[in-house]
């Protein structure tokens, strides 16, 4: 019985910590939103000027949300570039000078295998070229992504571009999703809100990460200004 306590006693624990962090993300992102209204994540809040932001760089918000059904030779393709079938709703955003899939947008919720449920999927770019996916490797093999945070961290203004561009990455990905489905997102646990609505790129809960630069790429191949992309 003293076990079973210790037991509970650690899962609230640990339930108690992941709502603190993400309560501390959302804090976060709220006081930096209100310092810089152009940009911000949250549908309750979409503000025209950001719209207009990422207009100039070929994106529509009011469009995200809609998805179109991959082609059966884009499905194929896709799944020789990864080896696997794609999961989940996708579409290809991006293609290579030869017309090949060059990256996918992912729906940002995706069925999980044993609840059978809806769960958040932060990713929303998806790098699929095989020559772009093995050239970034070995730049990340060498340091890359250290490297990459060392040059941003240096200089006032990429710090804030990068910070941007992750800002920019959440709020298309709210913007992909459905009314319906925006709707469902508010019912989740705060943990689960906040990797759609307040997450960076891939997910990530901090602005300065660089821990996977085949993701930033893939932003920087739709966004057109990832300035680790430009790097």
């Amino acid at each position: 019985q003293q076990q079973q306590q210790q037991q509970q006693q650690q899962q609230q624990s640990i339930n108690s910590s992941s709502s603190s962090s993400s309560s501390s993300i959302r804090r976060r992102r709220k006081e930096e939103a209100d310092s810089d209204p152009t940009v911000w994540n949250d549908w309750s809040s979409a503000s025209e000027p950001a719209r207009s932001l990422l207009a100039t760089k070929g994106i529509d918000t009011k469009t995200c949300a809609e998805w179109k059904e991959p082609s059966k030779e884009d499905t194929e393709m896709v799944r020789k570039q990864l080896g696997r079938p794609p999961e989940g709703k996708w579409e290809v955003s991006s293609r290579c000078p030869s017309g090949h899939p060059q990256t996918v947008r992912v729906y940002p919720l995706k069925k999980d295998r044993k609840s059978k449920r809806l769960l958040p999927h932060p990713t929303y770019y998806w790098l699929t070229c095989p020559a772009i996916v093995g050239r970034i490797g070995v730049l990340e093999r060498e340091n890359g992504c250290l490297r990459a945070k060392e040059w941003v961290s240096k200089d006032k203004s990429r710090m804030e571009a990068y910070k941007r561009n992750h800002m920019e990455y959440a709020f298309v990905r709210c913007h992909s999703l459905t009314k319906e489905d925006r709707r469902y997102v508010d019912t989740l646990p705060p943990n689960f809100q906040s990797r759609i609505k307040f997450s960076g790129i891939g997910g990530a809960a901090h602005w300065q990460n660089t821990k996977c630069l085949h993701q930033i790429y893939a932003h920087h191949l739709n966004n057109k200004n990832n300035i680790i992309g430009t790097w």
